[in-house]
């Protein structure tokens, strides 16, 4: 089972719903384990999809409908109006939408995910505060990761550790139909 950690600025029952996953209720295994969304890791295909099912589904929602771009670390954000194939996301770190039952989505391990919500106007979005966002003053949305390794993935405990890659965590909101 999926951890969807939640918070009580975003709850908007019946017009929001958001959430923080953990990296428990995957399918991935090894240092992936275990619930990785990240197809830029090194972790196997079918398991991220796998994945990403699981995580929509924490959302009332399926694969197809979870909208995540491929994050550089910039300062580029896009309107969503329909989620993409894997394969064919923008690069980007922001996404905006007012359509309902798109899923918009942002991978983290150290970086902090920024979810925002204007249910009153029914507009959502997802931003990626990777190292050069945290610069920009949103340092105080970071987490160290460090003292929750069995929650939580993270580039820097892997790389003092040796290991070369790290798994991805999903954070995400949707609009309610």
């Amino acid at each position: 089972m999926t951890t969807l950690f939640e918070h009580a600025a975003l709850a908007a029952p019946g017009v929001v719903r958001h959430g923080f996953l953990g990296r428990r209720g995957g399918v991935s295994n090894g240092l992936y384990e275990s619930l990785n969304c990240g197809y830029g890791s090194d972790d196997d295909a079918p398991a991220v999809r796998e994945n990403r099912a699981r995580a929509a589904a924490a959302f009332g929602r399926s694969a197809d409908d979870l909208c995540t771009a491929h994050q550089v670390h910039g300062d580029v954000a896009i309107r969503v109006e329909t989620a993409w194939p894997h394969g064919e996301a923008p690069r980007a770190d922001g996404l905006v939408s007012n359509t309902p039952g798109v899923v918009l989505g942002i991978l983290t391990a150290d970086c902090a995910p920024v979810l925002l919500a204007d249910g009153d106007n029914r507009v959502i979005g997802a931003f990626h505060a990777g190292w050069r966002g945290a610069l920009g003053e949103v340092a105080a949305l970071g987490r160290d990761t460090y003292a929750e390794e069995a929650d939580f993935f993270s580039y820097r405990r892997n790389s003092q550790n040796g290991q070369r890659d790290y798994g991805r965590l999903l954070s995400a909101i949707t609009l309610e139909a």
